[in-house]
């Protein structure tokens, strides 16, 4: 019997043994399952992170390109106006230009010329008249 016990014992001592180490591995395992579990939450820390820089340079670039659409517009109506005035200015300078033409062909007729001797000549005498008599 005590033979019997001790093969028991040194069972139950070989299978203490093996569940020892069992567990010393699966504590082991335990750390490195932490481990990975730690680096998992940095990861997904990090993708955030991530994720957000992605989306403030995509709103920076939006703003960017809604800024140039912008600027080129207002630099393309500046070009318009530009042009408009340059035109209307052209079609001033072409109406004085015209104008001027005109009034340096007019002459005048031997009628009108004669009218204003005569109208000159008559104001000249009354005004003599006036002073003889006055």
């Amino acid at each position: 019997m005590k033979s019997r016990q001790k093969d028991d014992d040194q069972d139950q001592f070989q299978r203490g043994q093996e569940l020892g180490a069992v567990m010393a591995r699966l504590q082991g395992h335990d750390k490195e399952i932490m481990t990975l579990r730690t680096g998992q939450t940095q990861i997904s820390s990090d993708l955030v992170a991530l994720k957000l820089s992605t989306q403030e340079l995509a709103g920076a670039a939006l703003s960017a390109a809604k800024t140039v659409e912008q600027t080129a517009k207002a630099a393309t109506d500046a070009r318009l106006a530009t042009a408009a005035a340059l035109k209307e200015a052209k079609d001033r300078d072409a109406e004085t230009l015209r104008v001027a033409a005109i009034t340096s062909k007019a002459t005048w007729s031997p009628f009108q010329k004669m009218l204003l001797v005569l109208t000159t000549l008559t104001g000249l005498g009354i005004l003599f008249l006036t002073w003889l008599h006055g």
